[in-house]
């Protein structure tokens, strides 16, 4: 049987580099020591070997993969690989990178960086949905649907690092409004909370193309994170379809074979239609968000679990 713990992780900066100080992300210099530690401890494999029919994983074994594309994995991430010849899986989405996009997801999480009382925010989307047609009953139905108040029979599993209210907000903006209105009402509160531009934001907040084919030119796995930075599960058969082969084509860009390549589920959103698309096109195997040991075995290889950084802070 072979074992291997996937870690997961997104933003690593420096904390002089950063200008989001609230915002959640590794220290640049605890991602060394990290690093350190894992060398140390286990053998960290090339992503590669999770492209290989048959595996030949060590005892005591780690992969690294760094979701989003953001620039933080150019900047900071690459050189500290490079420098101790490891290699990562980077998991980039084609609208970020080719169509300098920001996604809302990242928008949602730097208002809730500086947000003091997610309560009041709570209610102040209720009001600019009610503002803009959704009847507050509606909202009450959306509010017992996608809270995590366990008494709620349809609540969802609480997140091991975010508080219920954060990812009520989370849930709402990201998938649980109408497409239109959830990105209205995103970019109100961004004007609010944040006050600067979103397309000043967004430059030089995600890798662009020359940092991909930077990475791939000194081998490292780019694998797809869709193209939009949808949450799959969510989705029809059909959108689901649409979405993995735009993601496919943004693959093709960097001229990576469209056979034997890794899915990395945003969100780690999936459902069955998800993964008999993959298996159609080819994908070698897919990561999640759940947080175990990974076991590489052709009955699981679209739904192999990754630890999160966070997991391994008090260990260095």
């Amino acid at each position: 049987m072979s074992k291997v713990e996937i870690i997961m992780y997104h933003y690593v900066r420096s904390k002089n580099y950063s200008i989001y100080k609230k915002l959640k992300f590794l220290d640049f210099i605890s991602f060394k020591k990290q690093l350190d530690y894992l060398e140390e401890n286990y053998n960290v494999l090339d992503p590669s070997v999770l492209q290989n029919k048959k595996p030949n994983i060590p005892k005591k074994s780690c992969i690294l993969t760094f979701d989003d594309g953001y620039k933080d994995h150019i900047d900071f991430v690459y050189p500290e690989l490079k420098k101790r010849k490891l290699k990562g899986a980077f998991f980039p989405t084609g609208i970020t990178t080719l169509e300098n996009k920001i996604l809302d997801t990242n928008l949602i999480q730097h208002i809730l960086s500086v947000s003091k009382n997610k309560y009041l925010l709570i209610k102040e989307v209720e009001s600019l949905c009610i503002e803009n047609g959704l009847k507050k009953k509606e909202f009450l139905k959306k509010y017992l649907k996608y809270s995590v108040n366990p008494k709620i029979k349809s609540s969802k599993p609480i997140n091991r690092y975010d508080e219920s209210n954060i990812i009520f907000l989370k849930r709402l903006l990201q998938f649980g409004l109408e497409k239109n209105l959830r990105s209205k009402i995103v970019k109100i509160l961004f004007k609010k909370y944040i006050n600067i531009p979103i397309s000043n934001f967004s430059k030089n907040f995600y890798m662009n193309r020359d940092d991909i084919n930077k990475l791939l030119d000194n081998q490292m796995v780019i694998g797809s994170h869709t193209f939009n930075h949808v949450w799959l599960g969510y989705l029809s058969k059909q959108d689901q379809e649409r979405e993995i082969k735009k993601s496919l084509e943004f693959l093709n860009y960097f001229k990576i074979p469209s056979e034997n390549w890794i899915m990395c589920y945003p969100f780690g959103s999936y459902n069955s239609n998800t993964i008999k698309i993959l298996k159609k096109n080819n994908c070698a195997c897919a990561v999640t968000t759940k947080s175990k040991v990974a076991i590489l075995k052709s009955g699981n290889l679209f739904e192999l679990p990754r630890k999160d950084t966070n997991d391994y802070k008090n260990l260095y």
